[in-house]
């Protein structure tokens, strides 16, 4: 079950039909889905599930950022993914029947809205497209993983940091003073670049002293992206 329950909140569905997992809903399916949906409000550092827990349903965040990692046997933990809204989680381990293979917990306050699995897989079985679509998601999330792999084999951690700063960018966007809109603790920063808080912070002093980047508390401004893309070896 869900951990850490906030309090319950109502949304209006009109405003979240747009959703990517509902555009494959009929409108009878979506009525079904939506009328079984249990809506809760999280504050930071919320957990919705924890790895090799049984997750009885999949998760669709309305609002907020979680951050998905691995936490067990490991002396720091691993970020592996980022999600915003109209992600939805734990699907995978719905479809293959397993135990959650990553903790999920809640980066910025987020609405999570939780789908059961009795009712989710009801939907998947009358609906090929909304299945297909998931399959499709699991393997564009498993090249994700591969990709990541790679990157941390060959690259170093000026070209990561700089790589993650960008994809930060274009993922949660920048607001009009060119600040990233998601706020991270040096720790986490550090876990989705993939190495130590001193060695990163050591190359974010670097990109302040080069005017790359502005950093004011938690909040990192990016000044000079198109650089930052260079050094990153990001293809366009």
């Amino acid at each position: 079950m869900m951990s850490s329950l906030k309090r319950r909140v109502t949304i209006q569905k009109s405003a979240y039909r747009k959703f990517s997992i509902f555009q494959y809903m009929t409108d009878d399916q979506f009525q079904t889905v939506w009328d079984a949906m249990d809506c809760r409000a999280y504050e930071k550092k919320s957990v919705l599930y924890r790895e090799e827990s049984e997750i009885p349903g999949v998760y669709l965040v309305i609002e907020g950022i979680i951050k998905q990692g691995k936490y067990r046997h490991q002396r720091r933990p691993h970020i592996l993914s980022l999600v915003n809204a109209g992600e939805v989680l734990g699907f995978r381990s719905l479809l293959t029947n397993e135990l959650a293979c990553t903790t999920t917990e809640v980066v910025k306050d987020a609405v999570v809205c939780f789908i059961p699995s009795t009712v989710f897989e009801e939907t998947l079985k009358s609906n090929t497209s909304l299945l297909k679509y998931l399959l499709e998601k699991a393997c564009a999330e498993l090249d994700e993983t591969q990709v990541l792999i790679m990157d941390l084999a060959q690259k170093n951690l000026r070209e990561r940091t700089a790589q993650t700063l960008v994809c930060l960018g274009r993922k949660f966007e920048l607001d009009n003073d060119q600040m990233l809109k998601i706020q991270l603790s040096r720790e986490e920063f550090a876990s989705v670049v993939g190495a130590v808080p001193e060695s990163v912070s050591r190359i974010l002093s670097e990109f302040r002293k080069d005017q790359l980047i502005e950093v004011r508390r938690s909040y990192i401004k990016l000044l000079d992206v198109p650089k930052l893309t260079r050094i990153g070896n990001i293809c366009l």
